[in-house]
């Protein structure tokens, strides 16, 4: 059975040596890595509003998925998903 006791800072610490020492990045790092693989995939290939995406995410304001996307790809969600567009059209 897993303990409801929230990780201590030592824990943290511990698993971000072991992602660290892993896979070369921290786990926030990740966390964003992946958060931008999924972002990316939504705006390319689903159907879903950049706030329902935003929803998905976890993000609590359109504003913020925003901020966090164009600091990850200097794009903004919108741009990037119009490049998609246009790519998938020129295939």
């Amino acid at each position: 059975m897993l303990s409801s006791t929230p990780f201590s800072r030592r824990d943290c610490k511990q698993v971000d040596k072991l992602a660290k020492d892993n896979a070369g990045i921290s786990v926030k790092e990740l966390l964003d890595e992946r958060v931008l693989i999924e972002a990316k995939r939504q705006l390319a290939f689903s159907q879903y509003s950049i706030t329902d995406i935003t929803e998905q995410l976890g993000f609590n304001e359109a504003t913020n998925m925003t901020k966090f996307f164009k600091r990850h790809t200097d794009v903004s969600p919108k741009d990037f998903r119009q490049l998609c567009r246009m790519g998938l059209r020129q295939s």
